[in-house]
């Protein structure tokens, strides 16, 4: 039984900007760094080494678009991508999901 993502429903990713078939895109509502961006599996699970080698290939391609386009942008020295999950196990019982935090880092 899959629970719905708290973080995708209540908005605290930001505003969804594009969707994959595997994924949701969120501009981050936190814009320190022009571009933040949370990637979101579309379905439920825990762990990466759960992915689907559809789910790798389609966020490959995200991981491409997105960083060309804060490239073209912004011109970054370089970008972050995070994927935490520790916030989840401040429940009981703890429901991660597998997201990914990208940020572009300033010269």
């Amino acid at each position: 039984m899959s629970m719905k993502c708290e973080y995708c429903w209540l908005g605290v990713y930001g505003d969804l900007i594009r969707e994959t078939e595997n994924w949701k895109i969120y501009l981050a509502p936190n814009q320190m760094y022009l571009g933040t961006c949370v990637v979101v599996l579309k379905r439920s699970s825990r762990n990466l080494m759960d992915l689907k080698r559809g789910e790798w290939f389609d966020f490959v391609e995200i991981v491409k678009k997105l960083e060309f386009g804060l490239k073209r942008a912004f011109n970054p020295t370089l970008f972050n991508w995070s994927c935490f999950k520790n916030a989840a196990y401040r429940n009981n019982p703890p429901n991660p999901e597998i997201h990914w935090h990208f940020i572009r880092a300033t010269k």
